[in-house]
Formats: structure tokens, C-alpha cells, sequence
């Protein structure tokens, strides 16, 4: 198991594709014990079985979230979703990583793509994290190592 896999995570979107294969990943890779981690989706998902092999949780609707019982938010959702909701989780101190367009273009906020810039995730420094989206994460991953090299100054 993960040292950190007792910190209770909430993640906002839990039904969508990119919601559930996080989940998958919490629990099969042992980040995240099962029962720590707490599933949000709209109104529509909340009330309905979420299960992955043995697990299995009861989706709860993202407008009862309440952020001061998590450590760590992770927002697979559409922006309009993020707007409302990350400066709450900010609000209690919660660490956030979102996936939502919402703050990759804020030059406040560090645009994280973990194998080129792991190195700026720091929740001593800041709980606000953007993720990048999916087609320029895989792009960023093989070019970086050609511009640490080669400093590429353009790609058409």
C-alpha cells in the first residue's frame, strides 16, 4: 500500500470516463484504500452503485460535498463544475487537481504534466494543480526530452 493511501479524496466526476478510470487506478495501484476514497457526480449518477472488482461505493451528489472531510480533490469535470466548486475545497485547505480547462491558462497555477514537470508539484508551495489536456500531455511527454537537448523552438 501507498504511505498516503489513508488520506481521504474526493473525486468530483467520478462517473464520467476520465472519473472512473482515476478510481480504478486509486484502488488497483493501492494508492488509495477503498474506503477512503468518496465518488461525486451529478444529480442524475448520485444515488447509484459504483463498482470496480470488490470495491463498490454509493455515488453522492457533488452539491452535498463537504470539503472538510477530505485532504485531496480530484475534479474530472467540465469547467462550469470546477468554477463552483474549487474555491470551497480551497476554502478548507483541501489540495486540488483539476482536469478541467478552468485554470491551465492561469499563470498562477501550475500546468502539470507529471513526467515533464513533476517537479512543481509542492503542496508546500500551492494546493491548486491544472492537468493538461490529453492530446498535449502525450505531445509534451516525447518532446520534452528532445528540447532538454536540442531547445525546440517551434512544431507545426
Amino acid at each position: 500500500m501507498h504511505p498516503d493511501s489513508h488520506i481521504p479524496i474526493a473525486i468530483i466526476g467520478a462517473t464520467g470516463n476520465v472519473g472512473r478510470k482515476i478510481v480504478e487506478m486509486l484502488v488497483t495501484r493501492g494508492i488509495s484504500m477503498p474506503e477512503n476514497l468518496q465518488l461525486y457526480a451529478s444529480s442524475q449518477s448520485a444515488g447509484k452503485k459504483f463498482q470496480i472488482g470488490n470495491c463498490a461505493w454509493l455515488i453522492q451528489d457533488t452539491s452535498d460535498i463537504d470539503f472538510s472531510k477530505v485532504k485531496l480533490a480530484l475534479f474530472a469535470t467540465e469547467s462550469d463544475v470546477s468554477r463552483r466548486y474549487i474555491a470551497d475545497a480551497l476554502k478548507e485547505g483541501v489540495v486540488v487537481v483539476d482536469s478541467s480547462s478552468l485554470n491551465r491558462l492561469e499563470a498562477s497555477v501550475p500546468l502539470i504534466v507529471y513526467p515533464v514537470n513533476q517537479h512543481l508539484v509542492s503542496i508546500k508551495h500551492t494546493r491548486l494543480y491544472a492537468i493538461a489536456n490529453c492530446v498535449s500531455s502525450p505531445i509534451a511527454t516525447v518532446l520534452a526530452p528532445l528540447h532538454r537537448q536540442h531547445k525546440i523552438k517551434r512544431i507545426i
